[in-house]
């Protein structure tokens, strides 16, 4: 066995290791390594040696390798969900290194030739090796210290519920299963939950995304023009952000670049097994999201001049490009078929209709163009970047100008420009003027026989993305991230080419002397570019968004709108103290359901599932800043905070974070309140089994106290007729509104002269209710028979009225019952039922027959004895 030979076994021992080290219970950060092995590059390194006609470029290879791990991963993943109906370590461990074994096994035994490797360039050793440490610094340096929010916590929460067995969280989700999949995938390997493990694999997707980016510029073009493009998109924020969150865009950017580069070298070289290789990455990027179909044209119109340019071959190939063609639509189909006839599909037609917004067309989106590029990159930065691509333009229209037919189609531009300024001036319609400019310059760019196939094909990856995003979608929002690629590389090739002619005409006059002021001028852009990201996205001691103007550089200049009116922009580290909280319910120094003045999806997650309650709930935590920026800690609340005391603050640095309450309706001393101060780095970390609840589908309520059977209340007919006549309203006599009173818990712990009785009731709509009925609460001396406390609200302190009740949901109803200061030992029961507020009508209680019982139900006796302890006695329905 040859020495060649001998050298192919290291894949499968690693494959082999990284296995059992998922599965064992070694340390946390061993287990890590064999997750980002086993995931992130094994089985796609096993795919790329038996592929027919393997590249012989090193770094082709590896990064060819990560893209296809990465879609082997989601695509088993998604199967073991299909399959098993959740997802578990040893499915997905056991799948991933027998994936990997069979594939080593394979290359092993010569199935695929395998020939010597060149020695890699020293450029590009040297041009891929800085662009990695610069994207590696932005994005992997403090990854784990900002806390989830918004749209990152959409996928992370059901990737929780899809590991519990909710296999329907996929499908209920606006995009893709990308981003849920590989965050559950990655936690069950790891074995830790934390927020640097879980964001990890997406940072390793745009790293070697941005090596992509240079491997698909250098075919095309040169390698001064890839470093250069790498390099600005390695710089670039909004790439940056998506790199350091649990969201689709670093999978959907490393998919969509290897399909092209693929596309790309069939193309140059043929190979059909290459455009196999692209249907596979590109139907990854659409399980990330639909924006991936914005690089169909491009890849259309790559395999069009292939075999425009080599025509014998399209009649010999038809058969592998439509199993092509079907592969990438089978496995975008093994997701979409079932999440296009799912039930709550409407919810993201909804969505769509919302964002696209057809009836706003064009939108004209230049501002949100600005905004976000200005947002996430200095201004140096887009000031720069744009020039290059107005400079690269400008050469290329001027080329266009000089070519074939030059004076017939620049003629043409012209003249359409003319004519459409004019009518759109005379018609009022100004607003389209944009939108035909571009299409106009659009189509001479592409049609133009003076622009090479690459530069055309460059001009419809962007031109496509500018056009969808900036014309026809109402709300593009980060989306706009689908024109940079193009749009850098362009820019690339603009700066390129400008120093290439002033070298042309000065280097001959001025020598040596010519290459201080372009270097350094170079030099200096990128340090002020590689500065401020490391200010937004690394420095996170300032966290600089987020205190701005505190932290201000007089180095940059900032629009007066900065950073308009978003102090949370994705990527950037910040703490807002939910770390702490998550902390506290995971030690047992916190258990109980809360409220909180912020409104974010996150919270389900740092505080492990407990229940929200937003009526008296046992914690409050009043956070100093929210995600939506508002800064009121009490505005909106339905209970009374009199009855809360202070216990502690959490403190990040010197910066109060959030205040914690806890329900004490008596007010009781509860000493200092504590200070819980944020480390720079947490080392516990959550597991799926940390949750008391799954996050979807919404988890109901426990009921300490479930009745024996329902107890039913509906109004009369004679109730009904006297609303009606108060609203002045017939149809209210034909209303069922009739609902059910499930169970009950019942807290004693402050029952006592001055106290309160704490009673949460257990609602359930019947048919749909119309009404918004009143629940009353009644503490009745069972001797005197008189009312000695009560409590009428709406339920759950008006935050769940009963006309927006959805029949079959059960709707938790707390009431706190003011006790008098001279309350007497004694039973006493506990009386409920419902009224219209406006005239006092209360509904009936009715019995399994359906006749009326009464309005109220006895829920329960309450025996108070002379040392105020409470004995609960159940009642006999």
């Amino acid at each position: 066995m040859g020495i060649h030979r001998l050298a192919r076994f290291w894949a499968i021992a690693l494959v082999i290791v990284s296995t059992v080290l998922t599965l064992s219970l070694a340390p946390v950060e061993v287990r890590l390594w064999g997750a980002v092995l086993l995931a992130c590059f094994l089985p796609g390194w096993a795919l790329v040696s038996v592929l027919p006609r393997r590249t012989e470029d090193i770094f082709e290879r590896l990064t060819l390798a990560v893209g296809l791990s990465f879609a082997i991963t989601i695509l088993l993943a998604l199967l073991t969900a299909y399959i098993q109906g959740s997802v578990t370590t040893p499915a997905l461990a056991l799948s991933l290194g027998f994936t990997s074994l069979v594939l080593s096994a394979i290359h092993l035994r010569g199935i695929v030739p395998s020939r010597q490797s060149p020695r890699p360039h020293a450029y590009d050793l040297i041009a891929i090796g800085v662009c990695v440490i610069i994207a590696a610094f932005l994005t992997v340096t403090n990854l784990g210290y900002a806390d989830y929010w918004g749209d990152e916590m959409n996928g992370l929460l059901r990737a929780l519920a899809v590991v519990g067995g909710q296999r329907d969280a996929l499908f209920e989700h606006t995009k893709g299963p990308a981003e849920v999949l590989l965050p559950a995938t990655f936690g069950l390997l790891a074995g830790r939950w934390d927020s640097f493990t879980l964001r990890l694999p997406f940072a390793l997707a745009h790293i070697a995304g941005v090596v992509a980016l240079y491997l698909l510029a250098r075919a095309m073009f040169s390698r001064n023009v890839a470093l250069l493009a790498a390099i600005l998109l390695a710089l670039n924020g909004l790439y940056i952000a998506f790199g350091r969150i649990v969201q689709y865009q670093s999978i959907m950017f490393l998919s969509t670049m290897l399909a092209v580069l693929l596309t790309f070298h069939f193309y140059r070289h043929g190979g059909t097994w290459r455009i196999a290789a692209a249907a596979l990455l590109g139907s990854t990027g659409l399980l990330a999201h639909y924006d991936t179909l914005v690089i169909v044209p491009m890849l259309a119109f790559l395999v069009w001049r292939r075999y425009a340019e080599h025509p014998t071959e399209w009649r010999m190939q038809l058969r592998q490009l439509i199993c092509a063609v079907l592969l990438a639509a089978g496995l975008a189909a093994l997701f979409y078929y079932p999440y296009l006839h799912h039930p709550r599909i409407s919810e993201t037609a909804t969505y769509l209709g919302r964002v696209i917004g057809v009836t706003n067309w064009p939108a004209n989106n230049f501002d949100e163009l600005y905004v976000f590029n200005v947002l996430y990159n200095s201004v140096y930065y887009v000031a720069a970047l744009s020039a290059a691509i107005l400079l690269k333009i400008g050469c290329d229209l001027v080329a266009v100008a000089h070519g074939r037919f030059r004076h017939v189609r620049a003629s043409v531009l012209v003249a359409g420009i003319v004519l459409a300024s004019i009518i759109t001036y005379a018609t009022g319609t100004q607003n389209y003027l944009p939108l035909i400019v571009f299409s106009l310059w659009l189509v001479c760019m592409i049609t133009a026989p003076a622009i090479l196939t690459e530069l055309k094909a460059i001009y419809i990856w962007m031109g496509v993305a500018f056009l969808g995003y900036v014309f026809f979608v109402d709300h593009p929002r980060t989306h706009l991230q689908m024109i940079l690629p193009g749009a850098v590389i362009l820019a690339a090739l603009g700066v390129v080419q400008a120093f290439g002619a002033l070298r042309a005409r000065l280097l001959p006059q001025m020598g040596c002397w010519f290459w201080p002021a372009p270097v350094a001028l170079g030099a200096l852009l990128l340090a002020l570019f590689a500065n401020y990201q490391s200010m937004l996205f690394v420095d996170a001691h300032t966290e600089y968004i987020f205190t701005y103007p505190q932290h201000k550089s007089t180095l940059y200049w900032e629009d007066p709108s900065f950073p308009f009116s978003s102090r949370r922009p994705y990527g950037m580290p910040h703490r807002l103290g939910w770390q702490m909280i998550q902390q506290l319910f995971l030690e047992g120094t916190l258990q109980g359901d809360w409220d909180s003045n912020d409104r974010g999806t996150n919270l389900f997650w740092y505080t492990l599932g407990w229940p929200r309650n937003p009526c008296y709930p046992r914690y409050y935590f009043a956070a100093q800043f929210q995600q939506k920026g508002e800064e009121d800690t009490t505005a909106s609340l339905a209970f009374d905070l009199k009855r809360y005391v202070h216990i502690g603050q959490i403190w990040n640095r010197e910066r109060l974070q959030i205040d914690v309450y806890t329900f004490d309706p008596l007010r009781g001393s509860a000493g200092q309140p504590a200070f819980w101060r944020e480390p720079e780095i947490y080392t516990t970390f959550v597991t799926p089994g940390d949750f008391r609840a799954l996050p979807y589908p919404e988890p109901g309520p426990t009921i300490s106290t479930p009745l024996s059977s329902p107890a039913i209340f509906r109004p009369a007919p004679g109730a009904l007729q006297q609303i009606a006549a108060h609203y002045n309203d017939a149809r209210i006599t034909q209303v069922r509104d009739r609902v059910a009173l499930l169970g009950y818990d019942l807290d004693t712990h402050w029952l006592k002269p001055g106290g309160v009785l704490v009673l949460t009731l257990y609602w359930q709509a019947m048919d749909g209710v119309n009404l918004p009925y009143k629940v009353f609460v009644h503490l009745v001396d069972a001797a005197a028979a008189r009312t000695v406390a009560q409590a009428d609200d709406l339920p759950a302190c008006g935050t769940r009225p009963t006309s927006r009740w959805r029949i079959g949901e059960i709707v938790p109803d707390r009431h706190i019952v003011p006790l008098p200061d001279n309350l007497l030992a004694g039973t006493y029961v506990l009386r409920v039922g419902l009224y219209e507020p406006q005239t006092l009508q209360r509904m009936d209680l009715l019995d399994v027959a359906g006749h009326s019982q009464g309005t109220s139900l006895d829920v329960t006796n309450i025996e108070v004895t002379g040392d105020f302890s409470a004995d609960i006695e159940k009642p006999e329905f």
